[in-house]
């Protein structure tokens, strides 16, 4: 059982994973950046930005908070009140 619920959760881990994964592809789509120009813009390793655009957990999650900023997928001074 205890196996059966590490699975689940590393299945729940990885479907968000997944969504912040899928929403940094899109914004950085719609907002027409390269890979490139997100590195440069917030000052990350492109290697960074490629790992987050995956979904991995390598990447800290203070880089996928200044992504989330450049790309207006979170609200600065809303984060501020947190």
């Amino acid at each position: 059982r205890m196996l059966l619920k590490k699975i689940k959760s590393k299945q729940n881990s990885n479907k968000k994973l997944n969504i912040v994964a899928n929403s940094i592809r899109k914004k950085k789509l719609e907002k027409g950046y390269t890979s490139e120009e997100l590195a440069n813009r917030t000052g990350l390793n492109i290697s960074t930005i490629k790992k987050a655009e995956k979904g991995s957990k390598m990447v800290n999650f203070e880089d996928y908070i200044i992504i989330f900023l450049i790309l207006d997928l979170i609200d600065y001074n809303k984060l501020l009140n947190l």
